[in-house]
């Protein structure tokens, strides 16, 4: 929970933001913090889940003109502490907007990123609160947030692994790197399984590469999956070893395992966040005007077809 003291600090301090944002509409307040810092302010938008930090964010980097700022448009300053609390507030949220960010992104994004991506703002959430003085009831909120909503999702149950996980162990750039070494092995055979499953049709599709490398963001501190020796298996678990012994992180390796590409294609067609979709709705109404009423479904269709192929390809 958050302590009064911390509440009313973050009051005070965004009390203050909000004064500035509020005035800084004014195409003329707008000209006059231009010409002191060289840049504009960035406002939150409720309907955008980071721009409250985009806007916080912008406000430290002018950190040195905003008693400028707040003279020449008449608001009341921020005081040492309030910045001190501010950027603290900016470091902490930063974990949970770089994921967001990461989630809502439309290419190099499958399901199984949800995991390794909620493993690795907790991680760096713990490591940030530990050196926060205002704000660690944050970061506690944050940590409980993603625990409650999201526990399951990072659940490892080696006997009986959930989507989440073969999402991620389908995919060359996470693998075993989310995975505890302890586990391996149980989960290699339940991989194996699952495969088998898939073996019926292996139609050998290229895959597009889409990652050529690890995102430092996914810095896991995790040792790789142990090196599987091959001796006599089936296809299936040749393939499977193959494919765990590869080095390789791009997406375009699994054409050299049909079955696991399958898997990928399955476990990895769902996305982990609404907000591409949403956009597709957004195009939707531009397209759909009062002088288009009469568009048929099909025609409909193919504009926002159109448009989002043109959107997705600048």
């Amino acid at each position: 929970m958050v302590q009064v003291t911390d509440k009313r600090l973050y009051n005070a301090a965004i009390g203050k933001c909000t004064k500035l944002w509020n005035i800084s509409w004014s195409p003329k307040s707008a000209e006059k913090i231009h010409d002191i810092c060289g840049m504009q302010l960035k406002r939150p938008v409720p309907t955008r889940w980071n721009s409250l930090y985009d806007a916080l964010e912008r406000v430290m980097k002018i950190e040195k003109h905003l008693d400028s700022i707040c003279e020449e448009l008449n608001v009341p300053k921020l005081t040492p502490k309030e910045i001190k609390f501010l950027k603290e507030f900016v470091k902490v949220s930063k974990p949970v907007a770089m994921a967001l960010d990461r989630l809502q992104g439309e290419y190099g994004v499958f399901m199984g990123s949800l995991a390794p991506t909620l493993s690795r703002v907790k991680t760096l959430l713990t490591e940030i609160m530990e050196e926060s003085e205002f704000c660690k009831p944050f970061a506690l909120a944050y940590l409980a947030g993603i625990e409650k909503r999201f526990g399951s999702v990072m659940t490892v149950d080696e006997n009986n692994p959930s989507d989440y996980v073969f999402a991620s162990l389908t995919n060359p750039v996470f693998k075993f790197r989310l995975i505890e070494s302890r586990l391996h092995d149980d989960l290699k055979k339940q991989f194996v399984c699952k495969a088998k499953l898939f073996a019926g049709s292996t139609d050998n599709i290229s895959s597009q590469e889409l990652i050529n490398e690890v995102d430092p963001f996914f810095n896991f501190d995790l040792s790789p999956a142990t090196p599987v020796a091959e001796s006599s298996f089936s296809k299936v678990e040749l393939e499977c070893f193959q494919y765990f012994n590869d080095c390789s992180n791009k997406l375009s390796s699994l054409s050299q395992f049909p079955i696991v590409e399958k898997m990928f294609r399955y476990y990895n067609t769902p996305l982990p966040s609404s907000a591409p979709v949403e956009r597709v709705f957004s195009y939707g109404k531009l397209i759909m005007t009062p002088k288009r009423s009469r568009l048929t479904d099909d025609n409909f269709q193919k504009f926002l077809l159109l448009k989002c192929f043109d959107v997705f390809n600048k």
